[in-house]
C-alpha cells in the first residue's frame, strides 16, 4: 500500500493487515542488522508522532463529551468522559472530569448511590485537589443525607483539616457541628464550635449562626441556664437575624423550665413580633403560660 495509518505503526501487532505484519517483521530484522540505528531514529520519531495523536485524542473526546452533554446525551457523555478517565490516568485535568461524572450523576441523573460512589473515588485518588474540595462537600450530604453521619462528619472534618485557608473553612466547620447535632452528640458539637469563638476576623453570618448552634446544644440537652447567654447575646448582637424569632421563643422556654413565667411571657410576645413562623405554637404557649401563671396565683 502507499500509506500506513498512525495506529498500524504505533501497534503493528494488533493490526490484521499481512502487509502490516510483514514489514513490521521485516523492521524488526533490521533492527538486528546494520542500519539498526536509523531505524531506531524513525521509531523514535513515530512514537512521537503517537503522543501527538493520544494528545489530540484526549481534547476530541472531551469535545464530543462537551457536545453530548449539551444536548442531553447523558449516557454518551458518561462514557466519553469515562474513558478520558481510564485512558489517560496522568493527565492533570483528569480529577475534573471525575468530578464532572460525579456531578451528572448526583444533578441529572439523581443517582445519588453512583454519585456517591464516583464522588468517593475522586477523593481517594486526589484528595488534596480543589476538585476533591468540592467532590467532599457533596459527598458528606449524600452521606448525611442518607443516614451515614459518621461518613459526613469524616468528609467535614477532612475539609477542615485539608483546606484550612480557604474561606469556606468556617463553613465546613458550622455542617460539622450540624453533623454531631444529627447524632445528639452536643458536647462534641460544642467543641467544635469553640474555634469560631476564639478566632478573630470571623465572619458575621457563621458568628451569627454558630451563637445559635452553642445555644442549641445546651437547649436540646436539657440545660436551660447555659443556653441563655447565648441566646440573649445573638439578639443583642444580629437583631435583624432570621433566627431571632425561634431564639426568642426558645430563650422564653428557657426562662419558664428557670420559674421565670413573668419573662417567659414577655419573650414570647417578642417572638410573635419578631414574625415566628407558627403564630398557633405562639399562642399555645402564651396559653398554657398563662394557665400556669393562674395555678400559681391560687395556690398562694
Amino acid at each position: 500500500r502507499d500509506c500506513v495509518t498512525t495506529e498500524e505503526v504505533c501497534h503493528p501487532r494488533e493490526s490484521g493487515d499481512p502487509e502490516v505484519l510483514e514489514n513490521y517483521r521485516k523492521l524488526d530484522s533490521r533492527l538486528r542488522g546494520n542500519d539498526g540505528c536509523l531505524v531506531l531514529l524513525a521509531l523514535f520519531i513515530l512514537i512521537s508522532l503517537c503522543s501527538c495523536s493520544a494528545s489530540r485524542s484526549f481534547d476530541d473526546d472531551y469535545k464530543k463529551a462537551e457536545e453530548n452533554f449539551v444536548l442531553g446525551n447523558n449516557d454518551v457523555t458518561l462514557t466519553l468522559y469515562q474513558s478520558l478517565v481510564e485512558r489517560y490516568p496522568k493527565d492533570s485535568r483528569r480529577p475534573i472530569i471525575m468530578l464532572r461524572i460525579a456531578n451528572i450523576y448526583d444533578s441529572i441523573i439523581n443517582d445519588e448511590e453512583m454519585a456517591i460512589k464516583a464522588y468517593g473515588r475522586l477523593i481517594r485518588e486526589y484528595p488534596f485537589s480543589e476538585a476533591s474540595k468540592s467532590a467532599r462537600e457533596r459527598h458528606a450530604e449524600l452521606l448525611e443525607k442518607k443516614g451515614d453521619i459518621d461518613g459526613a462528619t469524616e468528609d467535614y472534618s477532612s475539609l477542615i483539616k485539608y483546606f484550612p485557608a480557604v474561606p469556606d473553612n468556617y463553613r465546613y466547620r458550622l455542617m460539622l457541628v450540624g453533623a454531631y447535632f444529627s447524632q445528639r452528640n452536643f458536647s462534641q458539637a460544642r467543641i467544635e464550635l469553640k474555634p469560631l469563638f476564639d478566632a478573630k476576623n470571623v465572619p458575621a453570618d457563621i458568628k451569627e449562626e454558630a451563637l445559635f448552634a452553642a445555644a442549641e446544644s445546651y437547649f436540646l440537652d436539657g440545660r436551660a441556664p447555659e443556653a441563655v447567654p447565648y441566646y440573649q447575646e445573638l439578639i443583642k448582637v444580629y437583631p435583624k437575624s432570621k433566627l431571632i424569632a425561634e431564639a426568642k421563643l426558645h430563650l422564653a422556654t428557657c426562662a419558664e423550665e428557670m420559674g421565670y413565667l413573668g419573662a417567659a411571657k414577655e419573650i414570647t410576645k417578642e417572638a410573635s413580633e419578631a414574625h415566628y413562623p407558627n403564630q398557633k405554637v405562639i399562642n399555645t404557649r402564651l396559653k398554657s403560660l398563662g394557665e400556669r401563671g393562674t395555678k400559681i396565683e391560687k395556690s398562694k
